[in-house]
């Protein structure tokens, strides 16, 4: 096996490899994307439940007041779920994509050169 026969299987490899790197990915964000997409919706709704539960208790007169009129409890309700299902699904999301890039990225440097990465990974 001649130099130049290694060199175009050891390219075929590495494009496999990153390939099947890139689908896995491919396939995580989406699931990542889908499953953070419900998990956001439930939690809108427990959260305008709670609060639309705790609006309820309210004594009477509380209602009476202006900053606590109708218009703007309804917007505090849709605005305020809204705003932390959004940062749930936001930061859940960059978390594991971050997480599962740094585990491939620990698997890649492995497969490629693993005694450098011996070297550099801590502990």
């Amino acid at each position: 096996e001649t130099e130049s026969d290694k060199l175009i299987s050891s390219a075929r490899f590495y494009t496999i490899f990153l390939v099947v790197v890139g689908l896995f990915l491919f396939t995580v964000a989406f699931v990542g994307v889908f499953s953070f997409g419900i998990c956001e919706q439930q939690i809108k709704e427990k959260v305008r439940q709670y609060s639309f539960s705790a609006l309820l208790q309210k004594h009477m007169s509380w209602f009476d007041q202006p900053e606590n009129s109708v218009s703007i409890l309804t917007h505090r309700l849709a605005v305020e779920a809204e705003n932390i299902s959004h940062i749930f699904s936001i930061h859940m999301g960059f978390s594991i994509r971050f997480v599962t890039a740094a585990i491939i990225a620990v698997i890649f440097a492995f497969a490629v050169a693993w005694p450098v990465a011996l070297v550099v990974t801590p502990g």
